[in-house]
Protein backbone atom coordinates (compact mmCIF):
# COMPACT_ATOMS: atom_id res chain seq x y z
CA UNK A 1 0.00 0.00 0.00
CA UNK A 2 1.14 3.35 -1.11
CA UNK A 3 2.37 5.63 1.44
CA UNK A 4 0.70 8.56 2.60
CA UNK A 5 3.66 11.02 1.15
CA UNK A 6 2.70 9.31 -1.92
CA UNK A 7 -0.75 9.64 -2.08
CA UNK A 8 -0.15 13.32 -1.49
CA UNK A 9 1.70 13.32 -4.31
CA UNK A 10 -0.56 11.48 -6.62
CA UNK A 11 -3.28 13.84 -5.55
CA UNK A 12 -1.23 16.93 -6.13
CA UNK A 13 -0.10 15.24 -9.49
CA UNK A 14 -4.17 15.40 -10.09
CA UNK A 15 -4.48 18.22 -9.04
CA UNK A 16 -1.64 19.99 -11.51
CA UNK A 17 -3.38 17.54 -13.95
CA UNK A 18 -6.11 18.85 -13.04
CA UNK A 19 -4.96 22.23 -13.48
CA UNK A 20 -3.17 22.22 -16.51
CA UNK A 21 -6.48 20.70 -18.51
CA UNK A 22 -8.95 23.51 -16.43
CA UNK A 23 -6.22 25.91 -18.15
CA UNK A 24 -5.75 24.14 -21.33
CA UNK A 25 -9.36 24.27 -21.65
CA UNK A 26 -9.74 27.52 -20.48
CA UNK A 27 -7.13 29.08 -22.97
CA UNK A 28 -8.93 27.05 -25.55
CA UNK A 29 -12.28 28.72 -23.93
CA UNK A 30 -10.69 32.21 -24.14
CA UNK A 31 -9.05 31.50 -27.66
CA UNK A 32 -12.94 30.63 -28.82
CA UNK A 33 -14.25 34.11 -27.31
CA UNK A 34 -11.79 36.03 -28.38
CA UNK A 35 -12.53 34.68 -32.03
CA UNK A 36 -16.19 35.05 -31.54
CA UNK A 37 -15.51 38.76 -30.57
CA UNK A 38 -12.97 39.14 -33.76
CA UNK A 39 -16.21 37.42 -35.96
CA UNK A 40 -18.71 39.50 -34.52
CA UNK A 41 -16.19 42.89 -34.82
CA UNK A 42 -15.73 41.78 -38.66
CA UNK A 43 -19.56 41.20 -39.26
CA UNK A 44 -20.46 44.05 -37.48
CA UNK A 45 -18.12 45.95 -39.81
CA UNK A 46 -18.92 44.01 -42.75
CA UNK A 47 -22.90 45.25 -41.94
CA UNK A 48 -21.70 48.89 -41.61
CA UNK A 49 -19.66 49.02 -44.77
CA UNK A 50 -22.42 47.30 -46.66
CA UNK A 51 -24.82 50.06 -45.19
CA UNK A 52 -22.89 52.70 -46.21
CA UNK A 53 -22.81 51.12 -49.93
CA UNK A 54 -26.51 50.54 -49.72
CA UNK A 55 -26.82 54.26 -48.38
CA UNK A 56 -24.69 55.77 -50.96
CA UNK A 57 -25.93 53.50 -54.32
CA UNK A 58 -29.71 54.87 -53.09
CA UNK A 59 -28.60 58.33 -52.68
CA UNK A 60 -26.85 58.12 -56.47
CA UNK A 61 -29.62 56.43 -57.74
CA UNK A 62 -32.36 59.05 -56.51
CA UNK A 63 -30.46 61.83 -57.79
CA UNK A 64 -30.07 59.74 -61.28
CA UNK A 65 -34.50 59.52 -61.30
CA UNK A 66 -34.16 63.25 -60.12
CA UNK A 67 -32.06 64.09 -63.37
CA UNK A 68 -34.06 61.85 -65.62
CA UNK A 69 -37.54 62.98 -64.25
CA UNK A 70 -36.10 66.69 -65.07
CA UNK A 71 -34.19 65.28 -68.70
CA UNK A 72 -36.95 63.48 -70.13
CA UNK A 73 -39.90 66.17 -70.58
CA UNK A 74 -36.54 67.97 -72.15
CA UNK A 75 -35.62 64.95 -74.45
CA UNK A 76 -39.47 64.25 -75.28
CA UNK A 77 -39.66 67.84 -76.96
CA UNK A 78 -36.42 68.01 -78.52
CA UNK A 79 -37.69 64.45 -80.32
CA UNK A 80 -41.15 65.87 -81.09
CA UNK A 81 -39.79 68.34 -82.68
CA UNK A 82 -36.82 66.59 -84.29
CA UNK A 83 -39.50 64.11 -85.29
CA UNK A 84 -41.93 66.95 -86.85
CA UNK A 85 -39.23 68.71 -88.88
CA UNK A 86 -38.13 64.76 -90.91
CA UNK A 87 -41.80 64.90 -90.83
CA UNK A 88 -42.10 67.95 -92.67
CA UNK A 89 -39.15 67.68 -94.95
CA UNK A 90 -40.20 64.15 -96.26
CA UNK A 91 -43.82 65.89 -96.74
CA UNK A 92 -42.14 68.65 -98.85
CA UNK A 93 -39.79 66.31 -100.41
CA UNK A 94 -42.66 64.17 -101.71
CA UNK A 95 -44.80 67.19 -102.65
CA UNK A 96 -41.37 68.45 -104.92
CA UNK A 97 -40.82 64.73 -106.32
CA UNK A 98 -45.29 64.32 -106.70
CA UNK A 99 -44.31 68.34 -108.99
CA UNK A 100 -41.68 66.86 -110.83
CA UNK A 101 -43.11 63.43 -111.84
CA UNK A 102 -46.35 65.78 -113.28
CA UNK A 103 -43.80 67.67 -115.23
CA UNK A 104 -42.39 65.41 -116.58
CA UNK A 105 -45.68 62.94 -117.37
CA UNK A 106 -46.49 66.48 -119.20
CA UNK A 107 -43.48 67.33 -120.96
CA UNK A 108 -43.41 62.95 -121.95
CA UNK A 109 -46.81 63.65 -123.28
CA UNK A 110 -46.20 66.51 -125.23
CA UNK A 111 -43.54 64.79 -126.81
CA UNK A 112 -45.06 61.82 -127.55
CA UNK A 113 -48.18 64.33 -128.89
CA UNK A 114 -45.25 65.57 -131.14
CA UNK A 115 -43.98 62.32 -131.94
CA UNK A 116 -47.21 61.17 -133.65
CA UNK A 117 -48.31 64.54 -135.30
CA UNK A 118 -44.55 63.96 -136.81
CA UNK A 119 -45.31 60.23 -137.48
CA UNK A 120 -48.58 61.60 -139.43
CA UNK A 121 -46.76 63.76 -141.44
CA UNK A 122 -44.41 61.21 -142.35
CA UNK A 123 -47.09 59.13 -143.48
CA UNK A 124 -48.66 62.18 -145.21
CA UNK A 125 -45.10 62.74 -146.74
CA UNK A 126 -44.58 59.32 -147.91
CA UNK A 127 -47.85 59.26 -149.88
CA UNK A 128 -47.28 62.78 -151.64
CA UNK A 129 -44.27 61.35 -152.88
CA UNK A 130 -45.09 58.02 -153.83
CA UNK A 131 -47.90 60.52 -155.68
CA UNK A 132 -45.18 62.50 -157.01
CA UNK A 133 -43.22 59.62 -157.75
CA UNK A 134 -45.66 58.22 -160.00
CA UNK A 135 -46.48 61.09 -161.72
CA UNK A 136 -43.02 61.63 -162.59
CA UNK A 137 -42.60 58.14 -163.88
CA UNK A 138 -45.63 58.23 -165.75
CA UNK A 139 -44.20 61.65 -167.22
CA UNK A 140 -40.72 59.94 -167.91
CA UNK A 141 -42.95 57.59 -169.87
CA UNK A 142 -44.59 59.92 -172.16
CA UNK A 143 -41.28 61.54 -173.23
CA UNK A 144 -39.35 57.67 -173.60
CA UNK A 145 -42.72 57.28 -175.71
CA UNK A 146 -42.65 60.68 -177.35
CA UNK A 147 -38.67 60.19 -177.96
CA UNK A 148 -38.59 56.31 -178.87
CA UNK A 149 -41.42 57.71 -181.24
CA UNK A 150 -39.22 60.56 -182.37
CA UNK A 151 -36.16 58.53 -182.62
CA UNK A 152 -38.28 55.87 -184.67
CA UNK A 153 -39.13 58.73 -187.03
CA UNK A 154 -35.34 60.02 -187.40
CA UNK A 155 -34.40 56.62 -187.89
CA UNK A 156 -37.12 56.05 -190.71
CA UNK A 157 -35.90 59.26 -191.92
CA UNK A 158 -32.49 58.27 -191.89
CA UNK A 159 -33.46 54.92 -193.95
CA UNK A 160 -35.23 56.77 -196.71
CA UNK A 161 -32.33 59.30 -197.03
CA UNK A 162 -29.59 55.90 -196.71
CA UNK A 163 -31.92 54.27 -200.07
CA UNK A 164 -32.21 57.47 -201.83
CA UNK A 165 -28.62 57.99 -201.44
CA UNK A 166 -28.01 54.24 -201.74
CA UNK A 167 -30.36 54.03 -204.89
CA UNK A 168 -28.54 57.70 -206.13
CA UNK A 169 -25.05 55.64 -205.84
CA UNK A 170 -26.29 52.42 -207.31
CA UNK A 171 -28.01 54.60 -210.56
CA UNK A 172 -24.67 56.08 -210.59
CA UNK A 173 -22.84 52.71 -210.08
CA UNK A 174 -23.46 51.79 -213.78
CA UNK A 175 -21.72 54.34 -215.42
CA UNK A 176 -18.82 55.28 -212.59
CA UNK A 177 -18.41 51.04 -213.45
CA UNK A 178 -18.07 52.19 -216.96
CA UNK A 179 -15.89 54.71 -216.32
CA UNK A 180 -13.80 52.90 -214.37
CA UNK A 181 -13.56 50.20 -217.25
CA UNK A 182 -12.40 52.64 -219.73
CA UNK A 183 -9.84 54.09 -217.16
CA UNK A 184 -8.50 50.55 -216.96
Amino acid sequence: MPCHCMMQLIAHVQAASWLCASHAVGVQLGRLLVLQQHNAFLINLCYSVLQEVETTVAAKLAELGSGLQQELPQLAATSRSCMSNLVQGLQDKAATITAMKERFDAHLNAAWQEYGEMYGQLSAVQQELQLHIEKKQRSYKRKLAQVQQEAAGMLAEAERKVDRKRSTVEARLPSLAAMLQTLA
